[in-house]
């Protein structure tokens, strides 16, 4: 998120960004942290993996906010 500080603290936000970081949100929680998601149905993540992303998603959507 720090390379898109610049663009964020502009009066005017390109609506392309603030889609871009809320479908990556979207997107990560739909396919990594629903159990019945492509990654955790096709256990390709284990506890640990799951958690991580999480924080990730949670600081991305807490940044973009």
């Amino acid at each position: 998120m720090q390379v898109l500080v610049p663009e964020i603290e502009k009066d005017f936000v390109d609506k392309r960004i603030i889609s871009s970081v809320w479908g990556i949100c979207h997107l990560g929680r739909m396919w990594a942290l629903y159990p019945e998601g492509m990654l955790q149905r096709n256990n390709l993540l284990d506890e640990q993996q799951i958690a991580q992303i999480d924080d990730w998603i949670t600081d991305i959507s807490y940044a973009a906010l």
